[in-house]
């Protein structure tokens, strides 16, 4: 992390250099830096490493190993105070506003309701919404398995917990004619989420919707999963790798900021 940013120049140096060693110590962590090499690192003299260092310790941020320092445990405090402080919608919108102020997308956060159910939390849409209906109405209840988001849920489940959502008798209630109607069919359909690392949805809630879906790990539900999907309707087969690859990188941050990983 470089002490100026685009200007040369910071607001207040002090506390720049302070985050920037920080932010060099949290890409290593366990490992002891000594003084000299976070001055290379950081490109400010020894003597000032020295000086913030110091003052990091005394407020808990920085602890001292050896000749060298390692992050403290008041950044563990500071972040269980801001997880505290958040709830997953509130993040979601933070982020999209960051990432999509001026995009086409359109993107969905989701959670696994009753049953084989999905539920939309909040939704971020591009300078052209989509008119999605009741299908993505926020609050609304949708089959799962119809879902990009749904199935990338449900993909994160364990055997035991997918049994107490889905049938056992086989048979699915298809959305439209191009939804999954069997439960063989959906456990195909979860094992090449998993393998591939995100869902497709193709027509299977809507007709010309298309969607990828990614499963993000929370500590804030007792279900422990949230699903973000980016959704078109243009066809997902169009090249859904590279959208999703889009996806999981914009999950991995939401993820992070909420102190959780993602599913697979």
């Amino acid at each position: 992390m470089s002490v100026t940013g685009a200007s040369g120049r910071s607001a207040s140096p002090a506390v720049t250099r302070a985050a920037a060693i920080l932010t060099r110590l949290a890409a290593e962590p366990g490992r002891p830096v000594g003084p000299s090499e976070l001055s290379r690192q950081v490109g400010v003299p020894k003597s000032t490493v020295l000086n913030v260092c110091a003052a990091l310790v005394e407020a808990g941020l920085l602890s001292r190993s050896g000749e060298g320092y390692e992050l403290g445990g008041r950044l563990a405090e500071l972040g269980h105070a801001y997880l505290a402080g958040v709830t997953e919608v509130e993040v979601f919108h933070r982020l999209c506003r960051e990432r999509y102020p001026q995009t086409s997308r359109t993107v969905q956060l989701a959670v696994l309701g009753d049953g084989a159910s999905a539920v939309y939390l909040a939704r971020h849409d591009g300078r052209d919404p989509l008119h999605l209906g009741l299908a993505a109405e926020i609050g609304r209840s949708v089959p799962a398995y119809c879902t990009a988001s749904g199935k990338a849920l449900l993909a994160a489940l364990d055997e035991s917990g997918l049994a107490t959502r889905v049938p056992a008798d086989g048979a699915l209630e298809p959305a439209t004619t191009a939804s999954l109607s069997t439960v063989d069919g959906l456990r195909d359909d979860l094992r090449a989420t998993r393998d591939r690392g995100y869902a497709t949805e193709d027509g299977e809630i809507v007709d010309g919707l298309c969607c990828v879906g990614v499963a993000v790990r929370t500590p804030r539900r007792a279900d422990g999963l949230v699903g973000l999907s980016f959704t078109s309707m243009r066809r997902a087969a169009d090249d859904p790798a590279s959208t999703a690859a889009e996806l999981r990188e914009l999950a991995g941050v939401f993820a992070a900021r909420i102190g959780g990983g993602l599913a697979y």
